[in-house]
């Protein structure tokens, strides 16, 4: 875990650069100390010149006592646990901080995601919806925006349901969506590529245009 929190916290190493070195290395822990010239074959060598610093293994030493801490498990790419279709991507989400009941990434899913500003209908369509997948066995997908991701989780609950957030995990996006949140934790699981405390922005949550392709890619 430790290793690829590190190479995870190695400046230059994105997602798409992470998969890279990780399917070319074979693992995190040889991608950090494997051969100079085809970590930069992978990367560049600013990036292979920051991965023999101190500073990547002190901020992942850092980051897991505060997950830890904080009872967020760390899902990495490729590791135990990660959810097998995120591993289709492009680029998956090197890292993925969880909350809740992180069993339900490996069974039946499907995303259900749609527009903040819902009709009446539309928010009705999206509960209902909600309710029958998870009558079915299955857990519904979304990232828990006003509107119809919001009902969809709505719906599913008391059952199975998963919200990938545009923030971090321990951070609720929307904010309004607080006390629904605090539900998905009892019933299902909460999930986020991004580090814990991040708040959410235009960029990156799901929010900001009415779906997530994240939450898309788990179902």
């Amino acid at each position: 875990m430790i290793d690829a929190l590190t190479l995870y916290c190695v400046p230059g190493v994105g997602p798409k650069r992470f998969k890279d070195l990780v399917d070319s290395f074979g693992s995190p822990r040889k991608a950090l100390v494997g051969d100079a010239d085809e970590f930069v074959q992978q990367t560049d060598r600013p990036t292979e010149e920051a991965r023999r610093g101190a500073a990547p293994g002190r901020r992942a030493r850092s980051l897991l006592r505060r997950c830890r801490e904080a009872g967020i498990g760390v899902l990495v790419y490729k590791g135990d646990g990660y959810p097998e279709l995120l591993c289709n991507l492009d680029q998956p989400p090197a890292v993925l901080f969880t909350l809740g009941r992180t069993e339900l990434l490996h069974g039946p899913c499907v995303a259900v995601v749609g527009s903040r500003r819902a009709t009446a209908y539309g928010r009705r369509v999206a509960r209902g919806l909600g309710a029958r997948l998870a009558e079915q066995g299955r857990c519904v997908v979304s990232g828990m925006a006003m509107g119809i991701d919001a009902e969809a989780h709505r719906g599913a609950l008391p059952g199975a349901t998963a919200a990938v957030l545009g923030s971090g995990v321990d951070v609720p996006s929307p904010a309004s969506n607080t006390r629904l949140y605090r539900e998905i934790l009892k019933h299902g699981v909460v999930v986020s590529e991004f580090n814990p405390g991040r708040a959410p922005s235009r960029v990156t949550s799901p929010g900001a245009t009415g779906s997530s392709p994240r939450s898309r890619a788990m179902s």
